[in-house]
């Protein structure tokens, strides 16, 4: 098994290196995307009687995350994040969200399999990760794009042991695409 944690603000383009990296190998090899985000998602399904797709989308707000939800008053966005830190967190921990994803990885028995997770943005959440699988089936990604900005996730660090990737998502999506297939290459098939 093996991971690609991917680390960028909102709007950056990690829902789209993950999927460039799914598309582009996964007739070579097993790539499942995770997410920390998913019970979030799948709360909030339940919550308005939604469906929660496998890749963790709930529409029609996934693609309107700023807009507000009539019947709860706050985005989806918003929503999302008051029921992360101020009732999941302060009631199963800081790191539940890694303990979760790493339950459910862990429970996957396919080998040769890559975890693509494009929501990697608390530190604590990654630390409970890097504690139980080997570093050296680590991949970290940031991706930077000029004109985004954190929000309650944040730049993580991992040791010097695991490979990390910087890609810059500043020109145009096949440009971003290529970039993204050209620089994971050695690193997914080794």
């Amino acid at each position: 098994m093996k991971l690609i944690l991917i680390n960028a603000p909102p709007y950056a383009g990690k829902d789209t290196a993950a999927t460039t990296i799914q598309r582009h190998y996964g007739g070579q090899l097993p790539i499942i995307l995770e997410r920390f985000s998913m019970p979030l998602k799948r709360a909030f399904a339940g919550l308005m009687n939604l469906e929660c797709d496998p890749l963790g989308r709930v529409e029609p707000w996934e693609r309107r995350k700023e807009a507000i939800i009539p019947q709860l008053g706050v985005s989806y966005r918003q929503w999302q994040i008051s029921f992360s830190e101020d009732f999941i967190k302060p009631v199963c921990g800081e790191d539940c969200f890694g303990r979760l994803l790493l339950n459910r990885i862990e429970g996957f028995s396919k080998t040769g399999t890559v975890f693509v997770i494009p929501d990697c943005g608390f530190q604590i959440e990654i630390d409970t990760l890097i504690r139980e699988i080997p570093h050296s089936d680590i991949l970290l990604i940031r991706v930077e794009r000029p004109g985004t900005e954190w929000d309650s996730r944040e730049p993580v660090n991992v040791p010097s042991s695991i490979a990390k990737l910087i890609i810059f998502n500043a020109r145009s999506l096949v440009e971003f695409e290529d970039s993204i297939i050209s620089l994971t290459k050695n690193w997914i098939t080794q």
